[in-house]
């Protein structure tokens, strides 16, 4: 038992390291590109890629994570030649799909970006994703086998190696095409992310082929057909909570764009706000969710493991450790973003206009840390429907938000308005049903003691705004203001007794 936590702990190591690698390589891709092609470059491709996210959620169905229960149930019981057709079923039937998706995504592309974009010069950067779509349905198996045999390493290094290949033939290839217009530079963006995909690929192909010997015994058993209808029943769940997510996307990579317009703004000024709003803000506001979603990543296996053994006091425990940190993690970040906005989106992406979206997130960020966090719980004890129906309406409440408060004389502002009602609705929720379900409490005088801490720091963010800016705008000046807030506030965690050893103890157990 030991020896299965350590090896789950260490699972969880690796890909929190590698999640936190690949975050901030993306982060400093999104500060060059956004340099480089301008927030109307960025709102142009980030209305493409939540269709490509839709596509890839019908074409892997779930299957990568059902796939890896699936494998680590046969190879517990010795069943290697059954995890083999396992997996050889899946990879044909993901072949299939990828294959069937793409060839109806190419052919009905010119009528669906003419139907639904506001904006034409997508084009060329839709049809360069369409590739990625087998490639990573491929990816997604053998990560998924991997998984499966809880060797996590593999589907770590690829996803760096990854993301160091998009970085290097993405900025390429735009510097290559931007003297021909945006239309065709960020087309850069598609050829990083289908080269990244290839390069990921390649290295799990190369662990799996050293690793074949694991599936040397015989002894089939269940069908092609039982399997798939294994693999369907299980994956269905998490499946429709995909689509929604990537329904979302799609929805808002749609409408927002045509609700600007609607607010009297012209073609190229909505594209604009929309990736000030998706490519600068958003951008900025998931910063802490290294954190999260390492949380999120790390409670599904922790809460499982305590479930299982029907120990409520252990889920309860670990359910409110991971909420205390992120609250603790996720506060300071709401602050600066509330305080400075302007100046981090200036100093960093050289686009201080899109500090007006960022003001306004700030005000639901820890909604959306809660989110991200209780429903890696919620996911942990194996309540996907709850999951599912949260998810949906968080969904519904965001897009008609968006609809309705974008096409007003808000504008964008109404549309970071819509965000924080469906994270605060959907936070709401999951907290809501931990209380009842695991007995959750609020510590009155710990939340009183954290209020101060606020305020402490809010006030010195605040009162030195005015020094730092005698200083200088450079992002020098920009780090350190932000690093006097945040050293102000953890000296007040500690002080005021809201973090001990004892807590850093606990963080390390999970």
């Amino acid at each position: 038992m030991k020896k299965q936590y350590t090896s789950l702990a260490f699972g969880a190591v690796i890909l929190t390291i590698s999640g936190f690698i690949n975050r901030m390589l993306g982060f400093l891709y999104r500060v060059w590109t956004v340099r480089l092609i301008g927030s109307e470059g960025i709102g142009l491709f980030q209305m493409v890629l939540p269709p490509f996210t839709f596509l890839l959620v019908l074409t892997t169905a779930g299957i990568p994570l059902t796939l890896s229960k699936l494998i680590s149930g046969r190879v517990a019981l010795n069943q290697h030649a059954e995890a083999k057709k396992i997996f050889t079923v899946a990879l044909r039937v993901l072949l299939i799909t990828s294959t069937v998706i793409s060839v109806i995504s190419w052919l009905a592309a010119p009528y669906f970006i003419k139907l639904f974009f506001s904006d034409g010069r997508v084009y060329w950067a839709y049809m360069s994703l369409i590739p990625a779509l087998i490639i990573v349905a491929f990816s997604s198996a053998y990560r998924g086998y991997f998984l499966g045999l809880k060797m996590m390493f593999p589907s770590a290094l690829s996803t760096v190696v990854e993301q160091i290949i998009r970085f290097i033939f993405g900025l390429g290839t735009i510097m290559l095409l931007l003297p021909y217009g945006l239309e065709y530079a960020i087309i850069g963006l598609s050829i990083g992310i289908v080269m990244g995909e290839m390069a990921g690929l390649i290295i799990l192909i190369i662990f799996y082929k050293k690793n074949q010997q694991v599936f040397t015994s015989s002894g089939n058993k269940s069908t092609t057909w039982e399997i798939m209808k294994n693999i369907y029943s299980m994956s269905l769940p998490l499946t429709l909570n995909r689509a929604v997510i990537g329904l979302l996307f799609t929805a808002q990579a749609i409408i927002i764009p045509n609700r600007l317009q609607a607010a009297g703004f012209s073609v190229r000024e909505a594209t604009d706000l929309f990736g000030q709003f998706t490519g600068i803000a958003m951008t900025l506001l998931g910063l802490p969710t290294i954190i999260t979603v390492s949380l999120a990543i790390t409670m599904v296996p922790a809460i499982s493991e305590a479930m299982a053994a029907n120990n409520l006091k252990l889920v309860k425990k670990r359910a409110m450790t991971a909420i205390n940190i992120t609250i603790l993690a996720g506060i300071p970040w709401v602050i600066i973003f509330y305080t400075i906005p302007g100046k981090l989106c200036g100093t960093i992406f050289n686009t201080p206009d899109a500090g007006i979206p960022l003001k306004y997130l700030a005000l639901g960020a820890l909604f959306i840390y809660l989110q991200q966090t209780s429903t890696g719980i919620i996911q942990g004890m194996g309540k996907m429907y709850i999951m599912l129906l949260h998810s949906v309406g968080g969904a519904l409440i965001n897009i008609t938000g968006v609809y309705l408060l974008t096409g007003t004389a808000l504008g964008i502002k109404g549309t970071a308005i819509a965000f924080n009602l469906s994270a605060l609705v959907v936070a709401g929720l999951n907290l809501l049903y931990l209380f009842n379900f695991i007995k959750l409490g609020i510590n009155i005088k710990k939340l009183a003691l954290l209020t101060m801490a606020v305020l402490l720091m809010l006030l010195t963010m605040v009162s030195t705004s005015h020094y730092f800016a005698a200083w200088g705008s450079s992002l020098g000046m920009t780090m350190l203001h932000l690093l006097v807030g945040i050293g102000v506030y953890t000296v007040c965690l500690f002080l005021l007794g809201l973090i001990t050893y004892n807590d850093l103890r606990q963080f390390r157990k999970i």
